[in-house]
């Protein structure tokens, strides 16, 4: 299991993956339209040379916002979007983006809970944000900075 960039070859299964995962799927154009932009980047995650999962994100000054992310059912539990969240977590610094933002439906309590075992928190509430009037948490992800008092009590503590 692999993540790399994603590439046009990779949308066919990319569609599939969106049109099993969601009642209101993205269509192609919404993807290239989206990755056209300049701070957006698409990754996907390779089993085997199939393409199990993708994320669309973007970069912005303090964050990254997860804009699109699924994983293909039959790939589903076995570390696929967890990898991807771990790889956007391992891009996070002090110095520029500390935090990772995603919104979810308020009915995909699967996703719900898979961003809190990530350490993602729900921060906020959007009514009526789909095209169905649902509801979406947007949930948050933001790295804590190690302050040099709690190594010195680690240090402490472990003698």
């Amino acid at each position: 299991m692999h993540t790399r960039w994603m590439i046009r070859r990779d949308m066919v299964e990319v569609l599939q993956i969106e049109n099993l995962s969601f009642k209101m799927p993205w269509s192609e154009e919404d993807f290239v339209k989206v990755l056209r932009q300049r701070r957006s980047v698409g990754r996907v995650v390779e089993i085997d040379e199939k393409v199990a999962g993708y994320m669309i994100y973007n970069l912005n000054k303090n964050h990254f916002e997860i804009l699109n992310f699924a994983v293909h059912p039959d790939y589903r539990r076995q570390g696929v979007a967890e990898k991807m969240i771990n790889h956007l977590k391992d891009k996070l610094t002090i110095e520029r983006r500390r935090s990772i933002f995603l919104k979810v439906a308020d009915f995909n309590l699967d996703m719900q809970l898979f961003l809190r075992s990530q350490g993602m928190r729900a921060v906020g509430v959007k009514d009526n944000h789909y095209d169905d009037d649902s509801s979406a948490y947007t949930f948050r992800y933001h790295m804590i900075a190690e302050s040099p008092v709690n190594e010195c009590l680690d240090m402490y503590t472990a003698a």
